[in-house]
């Protein structure tokens, strides 16, 4: 054998590396992967989805200890004996494997690896899938820690299960409202337990169970014991007497019994403390005399075993004032009233109004003291005629009048003088106090 050139080797190791290597420099094959991880359940069918738009050579599956489930080799599918996966396994036209009856040991990372065929300018490439297996939730309940709940029970326990299931959660809701941790409430998990019981707390509780591929609820109704309490009778009668225990001969009515109770209580009647029917109504078709005394109801709770009672009258009368002539006999006196209000407004009106006009009255007479000159009143209305001699006063403490030159007063029994010359009178006053003239 010859002896090679040194320096041609470099140009022999280019020559020979496309055959060592024959994806040197190429592409990885692409790979397309749906869901990743994959949730399934115990039993269904399960498939890994991947996909590639170029021609394979081989495509190769692992399952999670990378031990080979199956293989396409150049169109041929071969499947791995005495697996767990012999009968359970199939591949998809575009690569996808399908799991059937998945079991919970199938649960971990699956690898698939595609190689394209020589030629193609591709290499092979690889995807890991993780499959994750539960169980589904089946037949959720609700159960209670006591068959009674009385209204003051110091808690009160709701406890949630499920038949099957794996990996779950809870949550519970009265009605349509989610509940959550509150003075009274604690939901812990499974648990949701209830303190210092109250009648609010009866209702409808659902428990809701899931996990990641399944979900299941169930309601159960809470029923809080309580009671009877604040019972009451209610009359119903065609006779409208104004008197409450009066009810004229006749009549149709009843008598009801009424209070608040869970469950409902059991009635039962006496008539003048004697035991007369049960139920909470007593019917009366037409009342009579024998209908008249003291009727009793007594309301029993079954579940509390307390009980209260209450009672009323009933008369039976043939005649009673109703209601609505006491009605319009108040209508009548409002009436009478407000025209008598009316009246005496008018009349004090009419009292102000008469004190309002003017009044003429006389004025009141001079009286006369002892030092007055008293004027009568015709003197003024002549002129005084002075003969020389200056008349004296018409008043003098002497009580003497003299008067001159003045003409007669016609009937005023005053004197005067006929030639101007001067009589002289005297005035003297009677016993009553009256003045008398004298000459």
């Amino acid at each position: 054998m010859g002896q090679v050139n040194k320096e041609c080797l470099p140009c022999l190791f280019f020559l020979i590396a496309p055959s060592l290597f024959p994806g040197s420099g190429a592409a990885p094959v692409t790979i397309t992967v749906g869901s990743n991880p994959v949730r399934t359940g115990v039993g269904w069918d399960t498939t890994l989805s991947v996909a590639n738009a170029s021609a394979l050579y081989s495509v190769e599956w692992e399952d999670p200890t990378r031990s080979n489930i199956l293989r396409l080799l150049e169109g041929r599918l071969i499947v791995k004996p005495g697996t767990v996966y012999a009968d359970r396994v199939k591949l998809q036209p575009n690569s996808s494997l399908t799991i059937l009856s998945t079991l919970q040991a199938d649960e971990g990372n699956y690898t698939v690896t595609m190689d394209p065929p020589a030629g193609e300018g591709l290499t092979a490439n690889s995807v890991v899938l993780a499959l994750e297996v539960y169980v589904p939730i089946t037949n959720v309940s609700i159960a209670f820690s006591a068959p009674d709940v009385f209204e003051g029970d110091q808690e009160v326990r709701l406890t949630c299960a499920a038949l099957t299931g794996s990996t779950v959660t809870f949550s519970w809701a009265k009605g349509s409202s989610i509940l959550t941790n509150s003075s009274r409430v604690t939901v812990s998990g499974s648990e949701l337990r209830i303190m210092a019981v109250i009648r609010d707390d009866a209702g409808s509780y659902t428990c809701t169970v899931q996990n990641p591929i399944s979900q299941s609820s169930s309601s159960r109704a809470l029923t809080v014991f309580y009671g009877p309490e604040t019972a009451a009778i209610r009359r119903d009668f065609q006779s409208d007497c104004v008197v409450p225990d009066q009810v004229v001969g006749g009549s149709s009515g009843s008598l009801s019994c009424e209070t608040t109770s869970v469950p409902i209580a059991v009635f039962t009647w006496l008539l003048n403390g004697q035991p007369l029917r049960s139920g909470s109504t007593i019917p009366f078709n037409s009342t009579g005399a024998g209908n008249t005394g003291n009727y009793t109801c007594i309301a029993r709770n079954i579940k509390t075993a307390n009980q209260i009672s209450t009672s009323t009258q009933l008369n039976i009368v043939s005649y009673c004032l109703s209601v609505g002539a006491v009605v319009g006999i108040a209508i009548g006196v409002a009436a009478a009233l407000l025209l008598l209000i009316l009246l005496i407004i008018f009349l004090v009106r009419r009292r102000r109004a008469q004190k309002r006009q003017p009044t003429s009255k006389k004025p009141p007479k001079k009286a006369f003291s002892n030092s007055e000159e008293k004027v009568l009143p015709w003197i003024s209305k002549y002129p005084k005629i002075n003969h020389g001699i200056s008349p004296t006063p018409i008043y003098s403490p002497d009580q003497v009048y003299s008067y001159s030159n003045y003409p007669p007063s016609n009937g005023s029994m005053v004197a005067s003088t006929m030639d101007g010359g001067v009589s002289v009178y005297s005035l003297q006053t009677d016993r009553s106090g009256r003045l008398s003239t004298l000459v």
